[in-house]
């Protein structure tokens, strides 16, 4: 029993030494929902585990080293791919796919393998199962289709919990289908209770709250599984075991290595579009941006569905501004300019980089450029690239930049200028949807030819000037909060700048 203890020991100091760097990024830039599923992954793995320790079926004493070896080296080999090759390569959605909780779960497969013997660890069959399937982008689905935030993602690990408790039930089909009613009805219900308390449509924000979306799930767990104690009249117990291997020093070894190259192998952090400045004054809490001077406003549109992905109280607006001058520099045929402008305030703020740079546009699968910096002025940095679209031929300039207001609950102003290089009236701009389908088929593009195959080689962006002075006119508009007089004094300068091809700076720079 001693033996059996000392390797459990040694299995939990080398998961926390290959993993500590990878837990320490997503409590340190994770998202409430990445942290939410990596709670509701170590729960499932709880309850899977003592539903099979307290089964009385006995175990034969068969097993094969060779098999043991073969099963066990192989998964690490995959954990360490998944970790330090795979997940660098995905990186901009890493706060979706979590592939750090997917590689752990390999490499805790195959360490058990290594130090327990394959057919003790295939005891455990479903539950390796279960954790496998249930993945990062499930869970993130399940609590979309849930209505998100904190109840969406306390709903999402129920079933999970209920998943979880009825694949390790040996029981029958009737006997698995109440226990996991009794289990899923009473964490819906305790997940309801928790959304009607007061404040609660705010605590998706809470990273810390965010670990208690296991509760309503773990208390289901434990009321079904004491009342299938109560009606079979079974006491629980989990038998004392010996390890089925005799000796594992040597088997420690590949399980130390492994470790070790998860240790030192970095992991780069997800890119963001960083808040390089707070504005200045007080404002109310509105959708969308200040017009800039030589702009007017042509076209609205809301989207509703963006509290689902991020947050209650999430605003997402559409801006579509046509240029109320000709700028020949802009246009050799003497038409106005049209551009989109989409500003996105999230409810739950470190959700906002979640589904990547580019979201939800239609142009996702697109081949993107670098990116490179340009100033905006007033201390905000803007980041410029270009999309183009095979699809639809057209070639998309972004630019994005933050800020954070100074207003009632200081949130943060996520703002997309986008202009195509197709210059006629009722050009078609990418669309903004609440599809994943795109993204999903980007990430597997990517992950099968890698991503080379969505980049471009093209540097510079087409319409530089434009964006840059509309995003410039954004920013004049906002921090001077003046009157219109003053205001178009200041901006009719910016403007008459990115005429005299003064946005060139941000191309040269590049």
């Amino acid at each position: 029993m001693i033996r059996y203890l000392w390797r459990w020991l040694v299995l939990l100091v080398l998961c926390v030494t290959g993993y500590a760097n990878s837990v320490g990024q997503l409590l340190a830039t994770g998202s409430p929902t990445g942290i939410a599923y990596t709670v509701a992954a170590a729960s499932m793995a709880v309850v899977m585990f003592l539903g099979v320790e307290l089964r009385r079926r006995p175990d034969l004493p068969i097993h094969d080293r060779e098999v043991d070896w073969i099963v066990g080296v192989m998964a690490l080999i995959l954990a360490v791919s998944l970790r330090t090759m795979l997940a660098p390569r995905l990186i901009e959605w890493s706060d979706l796919l979590r592939l750090d909780v997917l590689s752990l779960i390999v490499f805790t497969f195959g360490a058990s393998a290594l130090l327990f013997g394959s057919r003790s660890t295939l005891r455990f069959g479903a539950a390796w199962a279960v954790l496998v399937i249930y993945n990062g982008p499930v869970y993130a689905l399940v609590t979309l289709l849930c209505g998100g935030g904190w109840a969406g993602s306390a709903l999402a690990t129920t079933l999970g919990v209920t998943v979880a408790l009825v694949a390790v039930n040996d029981g029958s089909a009737r006997r698995r289908t109440v226990v996991g009613g009794i289990s899923f009805g009473v964490g819906a219900l305790l997940c309801l209770i928790g959304q009607l308390l007061p404040g609660a449509g705010t605590r998706g924000a809470d990273t810390a709250v965010a670990v208690l979306t296991c509760l309503p799930g773990l208390a289901g767990a434990v009321v079904a599984s004491l009342t299938e104690i109560r009606v079979r009249h079974a006491r629980p117990r989990i038998r004392r075991r010996l390890p089925s291997v005799p000796a594992a020093r040597l088997a420690g070894l590949p399980v130390l290595v492994a470790a070790a190259v998860l240790a030192v192998a970095p992991l780069p952090r997800p890119p963001v579009t960083s808040v390089t400045e707070d504005a200045p004054g007080t404002t109310a809490v509105v959708a969308g941006v200040p017009l800039p001077y030589g702009w007017e406003q042509t076209g609205e549109t809301s989207f509703g569905w963006a509290s689902r992905y991020f947050g209650a109280g999430t605003t997402y607006l559409r801006q579509q501004l046509r240029a109320t001058t000709v700028i020949p520099a802009w246009d050799r045929e003497g038409r106005h300019r049209e551009v989109m402008v989409d500003t996105l305030v999230p409810g739950d703020e470190d959700t906002s980089g979640r589904f990547g740079e580019e979201e939800f546009y239609s142009s996702v699968n697109g081949r993107r450029s670098p990116a490179y910096d340009i100033d905006l002025g007033h201390g905000v940095t803007g980041r410029v690239h270009t999309v183009l679209d095979e699809d639809a031929y057209l070639t998309t300039t972004f630019l994005r930049f933050s800020w954070r207001d100074d207003g009632p609950d200081g949130r943060v102003r996520h703002v997309s200028v986008l202009a195509v290089d197709d210059h006629r009236p009722g050009a078609a701009f990418p669309l903004v949807t609440d599809s994943l389908t795109g993204l999903a088929g980007r990430i597997v593009t990517v992950l099968l030819r890698g991503g080379a195959a969505t980049q471009s080689t093209v540097t510079g962006a087409k319409d530089l000037d434009v964006v840059a002075a509309v995003g410039r006119g954004i920013i004049d508009a906002r921090w001077k909060q003046s009157g219109p007089a003053e205001q178009a004094g200041q901006t009719g300068q910016n403007g008459q700048n990115g005429q005299n091809g003064q946005g060139n700076q941000g191309e040269e720079a590049a």
